[in-house]
């Protein structure tokens, strides 16, 4: 018995020591005037949400910033419209002042987006345009990233092509927690159309290779309403509101069964209002930012009983920006004042405690954990 209890005492500390070794970072992206951006790095206690300023800023040539975790290497890959830069962090996240790669894109149209998948295998670099005849079309170029030092394969491969399409264009890119999808925003702007969706490429994990694009999710609406659209790899969601305040609707669609959560202002009052909505990194809560009540509202998202329940309303503005760290354990608003770090418990969508870092405006933010 002594035994056993050693044994077991053994991996709970393992465990323990374990946990500990993650590091939460944020970095937080400050414009100059006339000058490249200002990159700070943080490490964030995700019990008590405080900030602490580690290493020294690093000049960036843009706030298109994604940090990944390469093998055993964290790198930064911070991207504008023609090129990239990789840069190596230390263990606490801190970028080396100078990249360890700088490559030009080499196309003849400003990239629309450029991603890494959350395995840190492959990237895409993403153009998007209307040529001479009014159709609309897009290309996608694949990358290897090298996993012993994050860089990127100097020459991609075409991935996939769109179009032509007479009304519908894809508008940018964007990865789920897992990788296996790659998201694509569109609008159609066919005659007395306004619609806004996503569609999705399935990803091979071991090539990169693109499947063929896909629907996912598409809010139907009339010219002049104001409509929001978020997905993750579990869930697809919009929030319309089509005629002014308590007349709007929030919907949210399990992927896996088709499961739909129907919300409006008779269920909950934040439902008739607009603004943005966003899930966290589980695909478990629902934050929409109130774009009437100037609030972030926070609710869990119950599928068993098809409800969203409220966990957490906090002081927000119209031009919150909103970031998690992977492990959904904080979260972070930017906001004109600075900007604002959030416990949180996935689990239950409570949130826990908050601090804040005062900015003379609104900065760019991203946030990773290190493991």
């Amino acid at each position: 018995m002594r035994n056993t209890l050693v044994v077991l005492a053994a991996v709970l500390l393992s465990c323990s020591l374990n946990a500990v070794a993650q590091t939460e970072v944020l970095y937080v992206a400050t414009p100059q005037t006339n000058q490249p951006w200002l990159l700070s790095t943080y490490n964030v206690d995700p019990s008590t949400a405080v900030a602490t300023p580690v290493g020294s800023p690093v000049n960036v040539e843009s706030s298109n910033i994604i940090p990944l975790t390469v093998g055993s290497l964290h790198v930064l890959y911070v991207w504008t419209h023609t090129d990239v830069w990789v840069y190596p962090t230390d263990a606490n996240g801190v970028p080396d002042s100078t990249p360890s790669q700088h490559l030009a894109f080499g196309l003849s149209i400003p990239l629309t987006s450029f991603v890494v998948d959350p395995k840190g295998k492959f990237a895409y670099a993403a153009v998007t345009w209307v040529d001479v005849n009014q159709q609309h079309r897009a290309a996608i170029y694949l990358y290897t990233v090298d996993s012993n030092n994050g860089n990127l394969a100097d020459t991609p491969k075409l991935a996939s092509t769109y179009g032509p399409d007479p009304y519908v264009g894809l508008s940018g890119f964007s990865f789920g927690a897992s990788g296996a999808r790659l998201f694509a925003s569109f609008v159609d702007s066919a005659p007395f159309t306004c619609n806004y969706g996503y569609d999705e490429y399935p990803v091979n994990l071991k090539t990169g290779a693109l499947g063929s694009l896909a629907d996912m999710v598409q809010v139907d609406t009339e010219c002049g309403e104001i409509d929001n659209v978020a997905i993750s790899d579990q869930l697809t969601g919009y929030s319309r509101d089509c005629c002014g305040t308590g007349s709007g609707i929030i919907r949210l669609r399990l992927i896996s069964t088709g499961q739909q959560i129907n919300c409006d202002h008779t269920m909950l009052q934040f439902c008739g209002d607009n603004g943005p909505i966003y899930f966290d990194p589980n695909s478990q809560n629902l934050f929409f930012n109130d774009n009437v009540l100037n609030f972030l509202f926070v609710s869990r998202i119950n599928f068993t009983s098809s409800q969203l329940i409220p966990t957490a309303q906090l002081p927000a503005t119209y031009s919150l920006a909103l970031k998690f760290s992977p492990d959904d354990q904080l979260f972070y608003t930017s906001q004109p004042t600075g900007v604002n770090i959030y416990a949180f418990q996935a689990n239950t969508g409570k949130v826990g405690a908050t601090t804040a870092l005062a900015e003379a405006s609104q900065v760019a933010i991203v946030a990773t954990t290190l493991p």
